[in-house]
């Protein structure tokens, strides 16, 4: 068994900590980001804009959110 320094202890818990909430809000957070982005899109569709820059404005919305 090792015995960890304070700082090791401190870095070892603060990893674990940021792993579980990773994976127990992960899901959440990337339904957030697409809700985001669909509505980014809707008001883009919305805004009296030309049809050319907002077929390109939503596909690089499209681009970032495959990158």
């Amino acid at each position: 068994m090792k015995i960890l320094t304070r700082k090791e202890f401190q870095a070892d818990l603060a990893k674990m900590w940021s792993e579980a909430v990773h994976a127990e809000y992960k899901a959440q957070i990337e339904a957030a980001v697409l809700a985001e982005r669909e509505a980014f899109k809707q008001i883009i569709r919305e805004t009296p804009l030309s049809n050319w820059f907002q077929a390109d404005v939503i596909e690089a919305i499209d681009k970032r959110g495959q990158a």
